[in-house]
């Protein structure tokens, strides 16, 4: 009767060290496995150009013309000068 109650903590730590170092064996072997390639989303905006063309508009007590970077853009010219001009 008394080798039995000897057994059970063995029994027990044995369960308990074997569950601890599984987690290590399946992380050593994901280690060779290559990582999978990052997306990178690169975000360029123009609203502070469209803002700011929009602010010289409505601070001016003349009539203004602000052409943003946007603007230039749509136009049909084929050089900034001649949008400009």
């Amino acid at each position: 009767m008394k080798t039995k109650h000897i057994f059970k903590p063995a029994l027990l730590s044995l369960a308990v060290t074997s569950a601890m170092y599984s987690g290590h064996a399946l992380s050593q072997e994901n280690n060779g496995a290559s990582e999978p390639d990052v997306e990178v989303i690169a975000v360029k905006g123009i609203r502070g150009s469209l803002m700011r063309a929009q602010a010289i508009k409505m601070d001016n007590t003349s009539i203004v013309e602000a052409i943003s970077a946007e603007d230039i853009g749509k136009l049909p010219d084929s050089s900034i000068a001649e949008s400009l001009a």
